[in-house]
């Protein structure tokens, strides 16, 4: 590794290694965010940047949703295991959501924090615009969560 020669712990090293790849990435996505904000003021929409951000955000935090979806119906053994316990269907459908929901918030995540970040650093800091997008952030990936959780379900029980 590149600090195995100034750590003697192996996981210094790594834990380092993926700190400094996750900065780089970070620095490249402001950067990235900042630059498509002066654009979009330039052109004249700096609201069309909000509504990027959260379209590009939900396209993203969809294909998570699809990807995870994806391999708790097939890579999961988990299913096969809580269904021979006496475990409730609807228990395990809504641990199943949630697990969803928090993937796709996280993958949000990404992409909205940055982005709000660099809009009120040029726009300045706003507690009422937090506190009002904040609600939207949280409650806003509901609706695709429970409509892949649904088809995830539908699919998964099709096949029993």
């Amino acid at each position: 590794f590149l600090y195995s020669a100034i750590f003697e712990n192996e996981k210094t090293a790594i834990f380092l290694s993926v700190l400094i790849i996750l900065c780089i990435f970070v620095f490249l996505l402001i950067f990235t965010m900042s630059m498509m904000y002066k654009s979009f003021v330039q052109s004249g929409g700096k609201d069309l940047y909000l509504n990027f951000i959260f379209i590009f955000a939900q396209l993203i935090g969809f294909f998570t949703l699809i990807i995870s979806s994806f391999n708790s119906m097939f890579n999961s053994k988990e299913h096969n295991i809580l269904s021979s316990l006496p475990v409730k269907r609807e228990h395990i459908f809504m641990t199943s959501y949630v697990e969803l929901y928090v993937s796709f918030l996280v993958s949000m995540l990404m992409i909205v924090l940055p982005g709000l970040g660099v809009y009120q650093y040029y726009e300045g800091f706003s507690l009422t615009f937090t506190l009002r997008a904040l609600p939207g952030y949280i409650l806003f990936p509901a609706l695709p969560a429970t409509v892949v959780t649904f088809v995830m379900f539908a699919v998964m029980w099709s096949h029993k």
